[in-house]
């Protein structure tokens, strides 16, 4: 059948009515059997919608969480003073749902979309440092602060760049998904004091599990992980950050490559 704009279908998922997400709901039957569209943006309505840290707006239950990379909770210096990280499922990009068998059993399929960085070591630079016995400082996920070399002279910026944003790979990703009752949090603490993000923390803050954890675990090694822009040069993702390390008031960022010669590299006299 048809209500004007928007074509009527069974839904595939029986879930609870929440109020304040009605898009949830597209379409509600009344006492007499008639179908009525729910309000849209075009009537009036407001478009629930969002994309970001916390819990999706169409798996409100689902929580994504990560030991590396944007999920993380840093202080303004980069130490990470509480055991929190945040919850990732709000990157879900789209959920479709596929009927399984006849009685309307269905599957839900969740895809999102990963951008540069957001699973990622985060990793503050200062290029440019006034000790004469080291190239460059680093610290990565509010580690120790490290005094390093380039392996080999760079010629320009954009072997600085190649550089830098490959001296901390391989690294080790550890991602843990679990549907929680009701909205699931912003926030996962590590309430058994063990080190990681797991079902059993969200468990000891009051949840209710709903699934199973599931968990995903790589090693991801890369010799360039810079992107790409339509002009062809390359930038370093957003986890690359450059800070002044040494207090001299410089941090001798490199935005991205193609931007100069060997002029714009600062080797530090020996």
């Amino acid at each position: 059948s048809n209500t004007g704009n928007f074509q009527v279908r069974e839904r595939l998922v029986d879930d609870l009515y929440v109020a304040g997400a009605l898009l949830n709901t597209p379409y509600l039957r009344d006492t007499a059997g008639k179908i009525n569209a729910v309000r849209r943006p075009q009537t009036g309505g407001d478009l629930l919608d969002g994309y970001g840290f916390g819990p999706d707006d169409d798996l409100p239950g689902l929580v994504v969480m990560s030991n590396l990379g944007a999920a993380r909770v840093f202080d303004p210096n980069f130490d990470q003073t509480q055991a929190v990280i945040r919850n990732m499922a709000g990157f879900v990009n789209g959920v479709s749902q596929e009927l399984l068998i006849r009685h309307g059993g269905s599957a839900l399929t969740a895809t999102m979309q990963i951008v540069a960085g957001m699973f990622e070591p985060i990793a503050m630079f200062d290029l440019d440092v006034d000790d004469p016995d080291i190239d460059y400082l680093r610290r990565v996920d509010s580690g120790d602060l490290e005094k390093l070399h380039f392996k080999s002279s760079p010629k320009n910026a954009d072997d600085v760049l190649r550089a830098i944003a490959s001296s901390y790979s391989p690294f080790e990703l550890d991602i843990r998904m679990v549907v929680v009752e009701g909205i699931a949090p912003t926030f996962i603490e590590d309430r058994n004091h063990d080190g990681q993000f797991t079902a059993t923390d969200l468990r000891l803050m009051g949840y209710r599990l709903l699934s199973n954890q599931a968990r995903v675990q790589m090693l991801v090694d890369f010799d360039l992980p810079l992107t790409q822009t339509i002009s062809g040069r390359t930038c370093p993702s957003p986890s690359l950050i450059y800070r002044d390390l040494d207090g001299n008031g410089r941090d001798g960022a490199i935005s991205c490559s193609g931007s100069g010669g060997a002029a714009r590299v600062r080797r530090v006299p020996r």
